[in-house]
């Protein structure tokens, strides 16, 4: 789980993520919290994750929403990201990129997380 506390927006976790293995489902869960770390409670917030293949012309792999990928629990801040190993299964790269931008429930839209997915390239088929 990643929890987001800072107002410095986008926040690049390449670090935090787990490693993508084409053919299966990569799940990825974070909070979003205040300065004191309590959940921030998001109602009527929306989300949206655009995968993209590495480099300035990235060809668009998927997007997720939170009306198809992303789940969320808001009274607890929480966002479930769920790439689904039918969509993984064809992705032929060695790492992708993504970004999160998130709209709040009074209209502003922020770009919440950004970084790097690396690629386990699938041995067994």
């Amino acid at each position: 789980m990643t929890q987001i506390i800072t107002t410095l927006l986008p926040v690049d976790i390449s670090d935090a993520l787990p490693v993508l293995t084409p053919g299966t489902d990569w799940k990825w869960s974070f909070y979003y919290t205040d300065d004191n770390a309590l959940p921030v409670n998001t109602t009527g917030y929306t989300a949206k994750m655009d995968i993209r293949e590495y480099g300035p012309n990235g060809n668009l792999i998927k997007t997720l929403t939170t009306t198809s990928g992303i789940t969320m629990t808001p009274t607890n801040g929480q966002f479930d990201v769920a790439f689904l190993a039918a969509d993984t299964a064809n992705i032929a790269v060695d790492v992708v990129v993504f970004d999160i931008f998130v709209t709040d429930n009074a209209g502003g839209v922020e770009p919440w997380y950004c970084g790097t997915i690396p690629i386990n390239p699938r041995v067994t088929k």
